[in-house]
């Protein structure tokens, strides 16, 4: 709700450059997938970043996910689906805390 001009339009030039077959596959997988249950699977150190004002994917559900995985979940108040570039400082904030508090001792190949 408070995103600069600016950054709504780069939302929006971004998602009309996404090509539809390429969105209508996305949203099939996603409909036929457990998300929760994949995230299970996923081992290394995560983090989840919810968008307080997120009507796309609300903070309960990056909720689910956090706990599913075992991880954190930061909300950041305010801020909607693209919370990256809705107050990127914030984001950075939270991200860069996280890395600072995690190592990968190995990565893949």
């Amino acid at each position: 709700p408070g995103a600069p001009p600016e950054r709504i339009a780069r939302v929006v030039a971004t998602m009309a450059a996404v090509r539809p077959e390429g969105y209508r596959a996305m949203v099939a997988m996603l409909a036929r997938s457990d998300v929760l249950a994949e995230a299970a699977r996923i081992t290394m150190p995560s983090l989840v970043i919810a968008g307080g004002a997120d009507l796309v994917a609300p903070a309960a559900s990056g909720r689910a996910v956090a706990a599913r995985l075992g991880a954190p979940c930061v909300v950041i108040p305010g801020v909607g689906h693209y919370g990256c570039l809705e107050d990127p400082a914030a984001f950075d904030r939270v991200l860069g805390d996280f890395l600072d508090r995690v190592s990968v001792v190995e990565r893949a190949p």
